[in-house]
């Protein structure tokens, strides 16, 4: 059908251009952004120029290092201590939940005790020595105990002595627990 009307003069046939010439189309958008970044001190996105003529004069000037712009990145950064003690913020953090130093020695009346196959009886035994024992308990899925002396000297004696120590042909690790629970009979 389309020859006949071909032939017939109703239709003209579509030119074909050359392909050199031909390629896509760019849209009317990135057309604005080229012509931006062509024009000296355009507005555009322009990676590793410099915007300001001072900054190119100085790069000229200096030796070629990229050091000095990490430092300067790094110090273009506010650090925790650095902080404005007049900004408002500042004291709302320091009010909402005071910070304890990391350098005081951590203290306690309870000790960890880590060591396979332990029970109740095999911790009494092993600390009783060091003071009298509060309250003993002990997870054996975790293979783990925890001991609660009366006096905090005695909880530094015994991780002091027994930390490291053999027993039952294994070696013992006592340290400090974590969390340090309340017992009514110490503080009263």
């Amino acid at each position: 059908v389309a020859k006949k009307l071909l032939k017939s003069g109703a239709i003209s046939a579509i030119k074909v251009e050359n392909k050199e010439r031909q390629g896509f189309k760019r849209s009317k958008a990135a057309e604005r952004k080229r012509s931006l970044n062509e024009r000296p001190g355009g507005i555009g996105y322009q990676p590793y120029a410099s915007s300001h003529p001072m900054e190119e004069e100085s790069d000229q000037t200096a030796p070629s290092s990229s050091r000095p712009a990490v430092k300067s990145l790094y110090e273009s950064f506010v650090s925790g201590g650095n902080l404005d003690e007049d900004d408002p913020k500042h004291f709302e953090r320091s009010a909402e939940k005071p910070k304890e130093s990391h350098t005081e020695k951590r203290q306690g009346n309870t000790i960890y005790v880590r060591c396979d196959n332990v029970t109740d009886d095999v911790l009494r035994n092993c600390f009783s020595s060091f003071g009298s024992i509060v309250n003993i308990s002990v997870e054996m899925d975790k293979n783990c105990g925890f001991v609660t002396y009366e006096k905090i000297e005695s909880a530094d004696k015994a991780i002091g002595e027994m930390n490291g120590a053999t027993f039952n042909g294994t070696k013992l690790r006592v340290s400090l627990a974590r969390r340090q629970p309340l017992i009514l009979s110490i503080l009263s």
